[in-house]
């Protein structure tokens, strides 16, 4: 018993890693979300419909990053993901600053394909190199802490995005974007090592080279993977189209410029963004000890809740209530990040995690990340001849989609444990579960 707690304790080594993935979440979503904020300018300047920022800031970009992680996402299992890691990450800071200098809608949407390509390869390699880093009980929260840089980056983008894009213009704030993530992929090559892989026992066990289409095929034949699939594809969805058009929404139906929407959606979410991660991975690891359910319940219930907050922030009449609704929106959009993949990870064998967490990110980007942004952008350029205010009535439908993949991730928990002691029984051992153990 003391051998076991000792191990789970953590060192100034795994507080060092973690900062480093933070650093890299926040250039992930900072690069992924600095249009959002500057929407507005590109549109006028381009002269863009809401389908085209749609297919700008969504589907071109998820449909490149969908092709590109299946790849890397097997190269994380093969190479070292140290490396991968930094060398994606340079990649898409390039092609952040290309975008700065784009001339055309055309030159633009291209270089955007190219963020996809890059941020494809870091996200499967991240989430497995963690996972091999860091004990059982502390997974959930180690990935949570890591998604930190989400909302954190997704703040200094907005923040400094829309102060910069306001003074100095759009361009300026690419640049500014782009610039960190060189020095950060620096540091990535020179401090992030490569821990050794955890394996199965059995040097004989089922699947230890296992290819491809052999994780779809065990992803496919356990329900419980296949609703957080579904899940994960409905909250991407749902976070994404309102996160890629909240900045809009806010300069077209409040009145407030680039400036003001930048520094008041920056505030909210390094409060409210970094709480919900926080709260969701140290309630996912200490209420799934007492019950493994809540591995995917406590999402479910995050789920369910922001279905009626999104509602009431977008039909609020006054700022300070729609500011109100949508704080307490994202702190619950925010909680599943960390616990969603931590129990796919409890679900599958150490030397599968790589290219499942690559197959999960792939789908759920394409159908997820890339279809909310753009659906929400056609549907407010359907409805424009028809009412005042589209874009508001476009983001109403999310409460729906919220509410699916609440459904999804309840699903998953009822069939969760006893798919993992299956799993134990055909691999053996399977690494290290953020779940507690059935008694």
């Amino acid at each position: 018993m003391n051998q076991e707690k000792i191990s789970e304790r953590l060192t100034p080594g795994h507080y060092f890693t973690l900062a480093l993935f933070v650093s890299l979440y926040m250039l992930n979503a900072g690069d992924r979300m600095i249009l959002s904020v500057l929407l507005q300018p590109v549109k006028m300047e381009f002269a863009l419909s809401d389908t085209q920022l749609g297919l700008l800031t969504g589907l071109a970009f998820a449909i490149c990053n969908c092709i590109a992680a299946v790849p890397l996402g097997v190269a994380a299992d093969r190479v070292n993901r140290s490396i991968l890691i930094a060398v994606c990450l340079g990649f898409w800071s390039a092609m952040t600053l290309v975008q700065s200098y784009a001339t055309s809608f055309v030159q633009l949407v291209i270089a955007r394909m190219g963020v996809g390509i890059g941020e494809a390869g870091a996200p499967p390699a991240a989430m497995s190199l963690i996972s091999d880093r860091f004990p059982a009980s502390r997974r959930a929260t180690a990935l949570s802490i890591a998604f930190l840089g989400a909302p954190l980056g997704s703040m200094c983008a907005l923040a400094a995005g829309g102060w910069i894009a306001q003074h100095y213009g759009w361009r300026v704030a690419l640049q500014a974007c782009a610039v960190p993530g060189f020095f950060v992929s620096l540091l990535l090559l020179l401090f992030l090592k490569d821990p050794a892989r955890r394996k199965s026992p059995s040097a004989a066990a089922p699947g230890e080279n296992s290819s491809l289409s052999e994780t779809v095929r065990l992803l496919w034949s356990q329900p419980a993977l296949r609703h957080i699939l579904f899940g994960l594809i409905l909250a991407g969805f749902a976070l994404s189209g309102e996160a890629t058009w909240s900045a809009s929404f806010f300069i077209r139906t409040h009145h407030l410029t680039l400036a003001q929407v930048g520094s008041s959606l920056a505030l909210i979410g390094v409060v409210a963004g970094v709480g919900g991660t926080m709260v969701g991975g140290a309630l996912t690891d200490r209420l799934s000890r007492r019950d493994p359910r809540w591995a995917t319940g406590t999402i479910a219930l995050a789920s369910f809740c922001a279905a009626p907050l999104i509602v009431c922030y977008l039909l609020a009449t006054d700022l300070v209530t729609a500011f109100c609704f949508f704080a307490l929106y994202n702190f619950c959009a925010n909680m599943w990040l960390g616990p969603s993949y931590s129990a796919a990870h409890s679900l599958v064998p150490a030397h599968m995690r790589g290219k499942m967490t690559a197959i999960l990110y792939a789908v759920a980007g394409l159908f997820g990340y890339g279809l909310g942004s753009q659906g929400i952008g056609l549907l407010s350029d359907l409805l424009a001849p028809h009412m005042a205010n589209p874009l508001r009535y476009s983001l109403l439908m999310l409460g729906l989609v919220w509410l699916g993949s609440a459904i999804n991730f309840a699903l998953a928990a009822r069939t969760l444990v006893r798919e993992r002691e299956q799993l134990h029984q055909r691999f053996g051992s399977i690494g290290p579960a953020p779940i507690a153990s059935v008694h």
